[in-house]
């Protein structure tokens, strides 16, 4: 009963009682065995805002140890939720209010190497706290490995560690750091410049031309995949067109400075749903716009656009080359089904968007709140075509 209080830091303590007993293996199959209590925990710790948490828990909130324990893969995830919630909270705390005593705990390899497991988890929910835990904590958020296409398949659905593996072909390899640290995936791969590779740090002319010689040669098989009735883009080598002619269902497009981890969110609760989704990349350069995410988006039911902070600015600062610009404008002209998410970001003055994307303020929008995510991809979906 007290998980359903109105005081929501009476329900957190109250989850935080429950989960803890649930590490000792005894007692956790003893309350396993009553569903209700665990559907209600994850009901509770789905909608728990933890930013409204009085500062007084903070002192409630201390043992780190425990939480990072509760985020192994043996508990349900009801209890790694609560864990997930608790982390949340003692790095917000530490973050706001400074001088959290054990804060260090959460930077011991054990600790980091939990958080980085359960952020691949594929739970929307367990994601968001997670992500929210690091990114108080001043770490990046590593990106998912539980996608699709990490053991081969289109260049455009390449993952990190086939763009390493590429590399290594190649005598690439002494550059793995510059690649890892531009988290390299396939769509990005593809879009890179001279320009680019040297901003990376890669200083050997001769070595950035062998490399895009060889980056070349990787575009040339996706246009001579894309061209062939019997390939589909976007979906490995068992990728199948749905019924209407599309490959996905839904193209998310998104700012990667402010919306990446949103974007990776919705893209992971549509795919829970059914949704075929398709996940755009922002920092692809000055280059031409490429024809494989052009492909991408025509073949893409639905076009989808995070409105993060800031997200249209560079639109307006420099409209030939934005690549959001480009994407939104290519939707529009297609009449695809558009539907802006609104996350903490504010529409510009309608007369100073680009004439060629200014309808975009007239299609209606979802205003997304982390703490309603499943409302909010409820209605997400009920606006998909």
């Amino acid at each position: 009963p007290l998980l359903a209080s109105p005081k929501p830091f009476i329900g957190f303590l109250a989850a935080k009682a429950i989960a803890c007993v649930c590490l000792s293996p005894a007692a956790e199959a003893i309350v396993a065995s009553d569903p209700e209590t665990l559907r209600e925990l994850l009901r509770f710790t789905r909608r728990l805002d933890v930013t409204v948490l009085p500062r007084t828990v903070r002192w409630q909130v201390t043992n780190v140890n425990a939480f990072v324990a509760m985020l192994e893969k043996q508990h349900p995830m009801a209890v790694r939720m609560v864990g997930a919630c608790s982390l949340s909270y003692v790095a917000r705390c530490n973050l706001k209010l400074g001088g959290y005593d054990n804060l260090e705990l959460l930077q011991e390899p054990t600790a980091l190497d939990a958080l980085n497991a359960a952020v691949n988890e594929e739970d929307p929910f367990l994601y968001m706290r997670i992500s929210d835990t690091l990114t108080n904590m001043n770490f990046s958020v590593p990106h998912y490995t539980w996608d699709e296409d990490l053991s081969g398949g289109p260049v455009e659905g390449w993952k990190l560690e086939e763009v390493l593996r590429w590399a290594s072909k190649f005598q690439f390899a002494k550059y793995r750091e510059q690649f890892e640290s531009a988290w390299l995936d396939g769509n990005l791969l593809l879009s890179l410049e001279d320009a680019d590779l040297e901003g990376m740090g890669i200083s050997h002319p001769v070595h950035r031309k062998f490399i895009m010689r060889e980056i070349g040669k990787l575009r040339e098989q996706t246009s001579a995949m894309l061209s062939s009735p019997r390939n589909s883009l976007g979906g490995g080598n068992n990728a199948k067109v749905l019924a209407d002619g599309f490959v996905h269902d839904v193209f998310i497009s998104y700012r990667r400075a402010t919306g990446s981890q949103l974007a990776q969110t919705i893209k992971l609760s549509l795919r829970m749903r059914g949704k075929r989704v398709f996940l755009d990349v922002d920092n692809l350069g000055s280059g031409l716009f490429d024809d494989d995410l052009m492909s991408s988006l025509k073949r893409s039911r639905n076009f989808v656009l995070i409105l993060s902070p800031n997200a249209l600015d560079r639109c307006i600062e420099n409209p030939e080359t934005d690549w959001v610009k480009r994407e939104i404008q290519l939707a529009m002209e297609m009449n695809k089904c558009i539907v802006p998410v609104v996350w903490d970001f504010k529409w510009p003055r309608k007369e100073d968007l680009p004439a060629e994307i200014r309808e975009i303020t007239r299609h209606n929008s979802i205003f997304f709140d982390h703490y309603y995510l499943e409302s909010a991809i409820d209605k997400l979906c009920s606006f998909l075509s």
